[in-house]
């Protein structure tokens, strides 16, 4: 009985100021810490910065009232990588109404939120993906005649103001159509051309092509692939194009410089590629409408490349993970069946 709630709980006893008396093996397994660096220390220790303050001030208010607490708190394990767990917090108080213990009784349910946030994402592709076929058809028609138009009148306009403004208005016609674009392809199947491919040449090959831009803005970037060959079945085109499109994310978010690194790991029948950077980070609230059409944390953009990125690598049976820290960086994760 004691060996299976070690093996599936994550246990830890608090005094009454929230200081580590005693934890299992299982919280030491989950969180990366040794028991004797979390003895001694409050539960800041796993602190991910995902939650409010206000989020924590009502947790403690209900267990001093000495009254059990339940949620979900996502936490941060001693290698940065962060872990959900659900979450009871039970008082002990003495005759006098007063808690002077508190027992902590979790369970990972990092795979259960990662299940969710996948098929929140699938839902609100679906739905854009409707809504994107028939605007976009729409917008097309006079977006057309717009154009040629304009393409008539540049012809015989010989004022210089004037052909300033049309091509002005020229700029802005293929700017809308460039979304249009974009939206039909949210809207229609990808075309994939899968075939089964090494994986660590294709990643070499995108940081070689954006090597001399990210020098040019002082950034590292580099690549730690663990094995020489992983082959996975994919499209090689559309597959550079989500690992470009989030190495130049993380450029983004570095306007002074910093580090982005591309690394792979297997993990039993599948392969991570995750590519971190040390910029400027996501808040919570903004990580959690990421994907999401024209919600963009840039100066510029429409939010479109980043759900056409989440739908490609679904397209491959796959999926994208994202987690952020403010002020210390960006992970965006890249699970492929292999």
């Amino acid at each position: 009985m004691h060996y299976a709630i070690n093996q599936s709980l994550i246990v830890a006893i608090t005094d009454d100021k929230g200081i580590i008396i005693e934890v299992n093996e299982k919280f030491s397994e989950v969180s990366g810490y040794g028991r004797g660096e979390l003895i001694g220390q409050t539960h800041k220790i796993v602190n991910s910065g995902y939650h409010s303050k206000e989020f924590f001030e009502k947790m403690w208010k209900t267990v001093r009232e000495c009254k059990v607490w339940k949620g979900e708190i996502r936490n941060k394990a001693k290698d940065g990588s962060f872990y959900w767990v659900d979450t009871t917090i039970v008082p002990f108080f003495s005759e006098e109404g007063k808690p002077f213990q508190y027992l902590t009784i979790r369970y990972d349910i990092t795979e259960r939120k990662q299940s969710e946030e996948m098929l929140h994402r699938q839902d609100k592709l679906a739905a854009v993906g409707q809504l994107a076929a028939g605007v976009a058809h729409e917008i097309r028609n006079p977006l057309t005649s717009m154009k040629g138009y304009t393409e008539f009148l540049q012809l015989d306009e010989t004022d210089e103001n004037k052909q300033e403004y049309l091509e002005i208005i020229m700029e802005e016609i293929n700017r809308v159509n460039e979304i249009v674009e974009e939206f039909l392809q949210l809207a229609k199947p990808q075309a994939l051309t899968l075939e089964m491919k090494n994986l660590v040449p294709i990643i070499q090959n995108v940081v070689s092509l954006t090597e001399f831009e990210a020098r040019k803005k002082n950034i590292t970037l580099f690549s730690d692939c663990n094995d020489e060959e992983i082959f996975v079945r994919c499209d090689e085109n559309r597959l550079k194009q989500v690992i470009l499109n989030f190495i130049k994310n993380g450029m983004e978010a570095m306007p002074d410089g910093g580090f982005i690194k591309v690394m792979t790991e297997i993990k039993e029948d599948k392969v991570q590629i995750s590519i971190t950077d040390t910029g400027i980070g996501i808040p919570p609230e903004q990580l959690k409408r990421l994907g999401e059409p024209f919600f963009t944390t840039k100066k510029s953009g429409n939010g479109l490349g980043l759900m056409i990125s989440f739908k490609i690598i679904e397209s491959h049976l796959g999926n994208v993970f994202v987690e952020s820290e403010v002020n210390k960086g960006t992970v965006f994760k890249i699970v492929l069946p292999i």
